[in-house]
């Protein structure tokens, strides 16, 4: 298969992966916290206890990172056939999981805050950059820890492409997240649509720029980039 073949498969690959994987893993995260479980969760802060309720919730997001990461590592794979299916998963979910699970409640705090602004004479841009923001350092831990486990040498190229494509993923969820609130405020009844369509669009934006890294890396030599011996660690 010719080399922009190869690209192309891989990067629709890894989009379409990503994009599904945080759809799924923020589908997760809300069955879970929806569930009865959640009321125990505000029992816990009723009594005092923030520690235990913040670890459930760390928990229950690195959860919900874990799932979107290992179908994302899975899709990786294929762009860079250096650790099996097996391998790219748990270092996925890994990477991700713990990126996720830094980023959920700062996350929901920005949210939190712009709810209760006037949306009508707001401008999107209030969202985009703080979620922008946001994605910077979410693709950067995530970038970090997947290229240490995946690429050796390699990792600060991972790094720099995950920071600037989650950033710019981040922008387009705030984008959404933007309709979405203003959406309920109007009543078009597209608001659902809204909310996982932003976040189809992060994850797929990363999975482009990552797919694409990935493939380029594949065929940038006969072999692929000799691991660290922090990376032999876990094989």
């Amino acid at each position: 298969m010719p080399n922009w073949r190869y690209h192309l498969r891989s990067t629709l690959l890894s989009a379409l992966g990503f994009g599904v994987g945080f759809a799924g893993g923020v589908l997760l995260t809300y069955l879970v916290f929806d569930s009865a479980s959640l009321d125990r969760l505000l029992t816990l802060f009723a009594e005092g206890r923030l520690l235990i309720a913040l670890a459930l919730i760390v928990a229950v997001a690195g959860l919900g990172g874990g799932v979107s990461g290992a179908i994302a590592g899975v899709t990786l794979s294929y762009a860079h056939p250096s650790s099996g299916r097996l391998g790219y998963a748990w270092r996925g979910a890994l990477s991700f999981g713990v990126g996720y699970a830094l980023i959920l409640i700062p996350f929901t705090l920005a949210v939190s805050v712009i709810s209760y602004y006037d949306l009508v004479d707001s401008s999107p841009i209030g969202l985009m950059i703080p979620l922008g923001l946001m994605g910077l350092i979410f693709g950067g831990v995530t970038g970090l820890i997947l290229g240490l486990l995946t690429v050796g040498r390699h990792t600060w190229r991972v790094f720099l492409v995950g920071a600037i494509s989650f950033a710019l993923g981040g922008a387009s969820l705030g984008y959404s997240l933007w309709n979405y609130f203003f959406d309920l405020l109007t009543g078009d009844g597209q608001a659902q649509w809204l909310l996982f369509g932003g976040v189809f669009a992060f994850g797929a934006i990363g999975g482009v720029a990552l797919g694409f890294l990935y493939s380029w890396l594949a065929h940038r030599k006969p072999a692929p980039a000799a691991p660290t011996r922090f990376v032999a660690w876990f094989k």
